[in-house]
């Protein structure tokens, strides 16, 4: 149903706004668009990435409850838009309340610790946002799990944080042969 409803009531107002290869720029080249920066065409939802207006358009739509585990991705401007994304914010304690896995990376943690969601919880983040982790336990880990929170560190963290996510899924098995097959395990030797 997303996708449907992101197809009705977003395309139709960004006619001009796809390429012709179907991939879609957060970007208006004309400058013309009523949402685009008059001197770089960006959207105000352009992120780091340019990927950041298409969720941003689909989480009024979306059904968090559908979703087993919320992750956030981490970087900057990234981690703070995402702290600042409303309907994100409101998908996120409705998740938490229902006592489902919530993850983030990077800066990321930061959004829980301001929704003041990890009050005696273990988490990391990236080296100098963990005064953003109110009520948090900082052990400053590569990766930390503790209760329904998964937590790391940063770039470097994100193969770790890729195999405790598939663990905390149920995917024991499909963790261990991927850490073999990437050969991560001969890294920590």
């Amino acid at each position: 149903h997303q996708i449907e409803s992101f197809f009705e009531y977003v395309v139709p107002p960004l006619e001009g706004f796809w390429r012709q290869d179907g991939t879609v720029e957060g970007i208006d080249y004309s400058r013309k668009a009523e949402w685009a920066d008059p001197v770089t065409g960006r959207s105000p939802e352009f992120w780091g990435r340019s990927i950041g207006w298409v969720p941003v358009a689909l989480l009024e739509e979306m059904d968090f409850s559908q979703a087993d585990m919320l992750v956030l991705p981490g970087g900057l401007p990234g981690a703070t838009n995402l702290d600042a994304c409303q309907p994100l914010r409101d998908g996120i304690m409705k998740h938490y309340r229902a006592g489902k896995k919530l993850a983030a990376i990077c800066a990321a943690p930061m959004v829980y610790g301001h929704l003041g969601i990890l009050d005696g919880i273990k988490a990391t983040c990236y080296p100098g946002f963990e005064t953003e982790l109110a009520g948090a336990e900082y052990t400053a880990a590569v990766c930390q799990q503790d209760g329904q929170f998964i937590t790391a560190c940063g770039p470097g963290a994100a193969m770790e944080f890729g195999y405790i996510i598939t663990q905390a899924m149920g995917k024991t098995t499909e963790a261990a042969t991927l850490r073999e097959g990437m050969m991560y395990n001969k890294l920590l030797r």
